[in-house]
């Protein structure tokens, strides 16, 4: 590859596979396919990269759900996933609101209810 177009020399894909392996064995497998699929490894790292990422933004079990739905969808790639894990950190937060609301009794004398303020 040209230099302008090589990607740092850190960078190899034993060491991805290391990081995805630390994140869950579904991220192992999605990035390992990615890897695998291109001719030259150089050119899915960043897409790696990008996935990789992914686990410190939204933490490792969001990641690792993605990358499971993406395998069994066959569909291993960084936008299949990034929506994934959008829509599980969504799923995740509407799941901590009900468990809040359920904290609440539905009905105590320090309540006015609705009809107070109407």
């Amino acid at each position: 590859m040209p230099s302008k177009h090589r990607f740092d020399d850190k960078w190899n894909p034993d060491k991805l596979k290391w990081w995805a392996g630390n994140v869950g064995n579904d991220t192992l497998r999605a990035v390992t396919h990615i890897l695998e699929s291109k001719p030259h490894p150089e050119q899915a790292y960043k897409s790696c990269m990008g996935i990789l990422s992914q686990a410190t933004k939204h933490g490792h079990a969001i990641l690792n759900m993605a990358c499971r739905i993406a395998c069994n969808a066959e569909r291993i790639n960084y936008g299949f996933i990034s929506k994934e894990v959008e829509k599980l950190k969504i799923m995740y937060e509407q799941e901590e609101q009900q468990k809040q609301y359920s904290l609440l009794p539905a009905i105590h004398e320090n309540i006015r209810g609705e009809k107070y303020y109407t």
